[in-house]
């Protein structure tokens, strides 16, 4: 669960703060006790990617999304027949 604190708390003891969250903490900041803002350590995306894949998490995508073919889907008049069979009732 992560900690909350208010802003005017944050404001006044910025720094302290700041190093609980460069220690790894995640803090909410609430206005009013609503949670308005996270403060949370920096993640590198890049670096998490590679950990991802370090680990076998994650693999490098291949090719180019351009590329890629739409999927085909199967042609149907169901829903044509469907409502005309619906309409037909009502008209009927």
């Amino acid at each position: 669960m992560s900690e909350t604190v208010g802003i005017r708390e944050l404001r006044q003891n910025l720094s302290r703060y700041l190093r609980r969250v460069v220690a790894g903490e995640r803090l909410v900041v609430t206005e009013r006790r609503r949670p308005v803002a996270v403060l949370a350590p920096w993640v590198d995306e890049e670096d998490a990617l590679e950990r991802l894949i370090g680990d076998g998490r994650a693999t490098r995508g291949r090719g180019n999304l351009i590329e890629v073919e739409p999927f085909a889907r199967p042609v149907s008049d169901a829903g044509t027949r469907a409502l005309e069979d619906e309409r037909s009732e009502r008209l009927g």
